[in-house]
């Protein structure tokens, strides 16, 4: 056995590298332990090189140089006997021993057999080495019984074999290193195989899971934030308004600097329903009252948690919009969320409807329920997005018609306006108006993908 510290300068053999690097947090207790008792295991060395116990050979260099006894670290080195298979040596120290996750070692595996079909003897041999077999199923619900599956062998499941072939697949480098290392499982890493993540958006998203994100939230995430780069440089080459839109990033308070008096046929929005923005239904009200043409309609969605201040908001406005009546806007399919404090099963939000008297009443077709489509509900684009099939209905049902200007002073993504645009065929002016320039920007990039009219046509 060798201890002369002064032969600190083994390199590491190939086959040492068969199994991952620590994770930091690991390493840390390795080193920390090494650093009580001294080295316990001695270093193994093959062909001059280290073998196995590249971590525990890192962290004495490390102590040592640090200014730990040396005599109390005690590191020293055994070599293999030369009839021992060094393939087989390392699997046998490591596989175990570093209680690694079913996942890992599912990757780890298939990293050796590179795709081998389990009846090519290359793959039966390092199965043998490695004491694993991949489970066979009879039925989803009725596991084959295998005469293998004792405490000698390690079974695979079949579908994290394929889930890590499909990484392996990909060209996704950072995701597979992050398998193989353990930092996210193979059917976590299998949903992040997406050909518009790049490996800055894949390390993003495997940082988030590891912190306990859970891995579709991550996906999300990561490809809003792809998304509001993309429409970020897109939106550059985009006007903010010609003939048929204009979306503004603006507060609603100043719209009278955007938006003409009386020159407003329909306004539908959606303002924020928690209590902190109580006053924006108030602010509805002013935009409403300066920009709605004399008969114009104001449509304004609420939750309900927080009902009686928003009608105590609107109704104490001092200007000429009236009352007119209290529309539903349904989700069959859908339960809202019951806020703090209620526990009450919601599959409905109330639309509170003014107007501008100019002698001629305005018509609903249909009161009792604007159905939403809830085929159309995703917030991809917006966290407070709406269907946008819901909101053709309720632009449907509030009488929009060709040639007519459409407002929502709380656009978001753009739902409302591209939902007129959609309604009448894009004969119909939009105005949209946000304080957050993100979602100004996807609104933007929305209207111009869809709109059927030239995008530079400025007014």
């Amino acid at each position: 056995m060798l201890t002369a510290m002064d032969k600190i300068n083994y390199q590491y053999h190939e086959l040492c590298t068969l199994m991952p690097e620590l994770l930091p947090e690991d390493y840390a207790k390795l080193r920390a332990d090494i650093r009580r008792n001294g080295l316990i295991n001695p270093i193994q060395l093959y062909e001059g090189k280290v073998l196995d116990g590249r971590h525990r050979y890192r962290a004495c260099i490390e102590l040592t140089e640090s200014g730990v006894d040396p005599a109390h670290i005690n590191m020293r080195f055994d070599s293999t006997p030369p009839a021992i298979d060094p393939y087989a040596f390392v699997i046998s120290q490591n596989l175990h021993r570093r209680h690694l996750p079913k996942g890992q070692l599912t990757a780890l595996f298939e990293s050796q057999v590179h795709n081998l079909d389990p009846d090519d003897p290359e793959y039966q041999r390092i199965a043998e080495v490695w004491g694993v077999k991949v489970r066979k199923w009879v039925s989803a619900k009725k596991p084959e019984k295998d005469s293998l599956a004792d405490d000698s062998v390690v079974l695979l499941d079949r579908h994290t074999v394929s889930a890590v072939r499909k990484v392996n697949d990909s060209d996704k480098e950072e995701l597979k290193e992050a398998m193989l290392t353990g930092k996210i499982t193979p059917h976590d890493a299998v949903k992040l195989v997406n050909d518009s993540l790049g490996d800055a958006q894949v390390e993003s998203a495997i940082k988030r899971i590891r912190s306990g994100v859970k891995p579709a939230k991550a996906i999300a995430e990561v490809e809003a934030e792809l998304r509001v780069a993309k429409d970020a440089e897109a939106v550059k080459q985009l006007p903010a308004y010609n003939d048929r839109y204009a979306v503004y990033c603006a507060d609603l308070r100043n719209l009278s600097e955007f938006v003409d008096r009386d020159s407003v046929d329909l306004i539908v929005t959606d303002p924020p329903y928690p209590a902190e923005y109580l006053d924006c239904f108030a602010w509805v009200m002013d935009a409403a009252n300066h920009a709605l043409k004399p008969g114009g309609m104001l449509v304004v969605m609420s939750g309900q948690a927080n009902f009686p201040l928003v009608m105590e908001r609107m109704q104490n406005h001092k200007g000429l919009l009236q009352w007119y009546w209290l529309a539903t806007y349904h989700h069959p399919q859908r339960a809202y969320s019951p806020p703090p404090g209620r526990n009450v099963r919601s599959l409905y939000k109330p639309l509170l409807v003014y107007y501008k008297p100019n002698g001629v009443l305005p018509h609903l077709a249909d009161t009792g329920m604007v159905a939403s489509d809830d085929t159309g509900i995703t917030k991809e684009l917006h966290k407070w997005q709406q269907s946008l099939a819901g909101f053709r209905n309720i632009l449907r049902n509030c009488g929009l018609r060709p040639g007519m200007t459409v407002l929502d002073p709380f656009c978001g993504s753009g739902t409302t306006l591209l939902a007129a645009m959609q309604e009448t065929a894009g004969n119909c002016r939009v105005i949209g108006m946000d304080i957050d320039q993100e979602a100004v920007n996807t609104a933007l990039v929305q209207l111009a993908e869809a709109s059927p009219f030239d995008n530079n046509l400025e007014v």
